[in-house]
């Protein structure tokens, strides 16, 4: 199976050590970063130019700045997946990792991918087959505005759009 790292949002390392054992880990994968040129540095050290791309450029086009810093991360994916969609479904399997988690990539890559579904671990970590992936995210972004933000009932439906994406 061929695997896809996306790295979204800041890059966080508080120290060489950690950033050294993050590179280390995801050695011999391709990845894509959507970030902001605050770490363009550290981006430029894990992938090649062509697969980054920074949020910075995009602000005025397409997003937004917000109070809701949580919205970011957010940003970020649905920036990537527009981006290099086309790239992205060259691949069999897309992670989506933060990079301040400690993880064992060996464990990760050997849980097996069942068709449409997703695997995650709260927003630190989640994956599935490339297709559900990006039919289940592509769209996400706008889906907070049109279906979460601001909504006044104490209970917010399932969006099952997302779902039969």
């Amino acid at each position: 199976m061929k695997r896809v790292l996306l790295l979204t949002g800041q890059l966080r390392f508080n120290n060489v050590d950690r950033f050294n054992n993050f590179t280390e880990t995801i050695e011999g994968y391709d990845v894509f970063i959507s970030t902001t040129r605050e770490f363009e540095e550290f981006a430029l050290k894990i992938t090649s130019r062509e697969n980054i791309i920074f949020l910075d450029d995009y602000m005025d086009e397409r997003y937004k700045v917000t109070r809701h810093n949580h919205i970011y991360q957010w940003m970020n994916l649905d920036l990537i997946i527009h981006e290099f969609k086309y790239k992205l479904l060259q691949y069999d399997v897309i992670y989506r990792i933060r990079t301040d988690i400690k993880f064992n990539i060996i464990k990760l890559m050997e849980i097996p991918i069942e068709k449409e579904t997703m695997y995650s671990y709260r927003d630190m970590l989640f994956f599935a087959e490339t297709k559900h992936f990006i039919k289940t995210f592509e769209n996400f972004y706008n889906d907070i505005f049109t279906v979460y933000m601001g909504n006044t009932n104490k209970y917010i439906p399932l969006n099952y759009s997302n779902i039969m994406r």
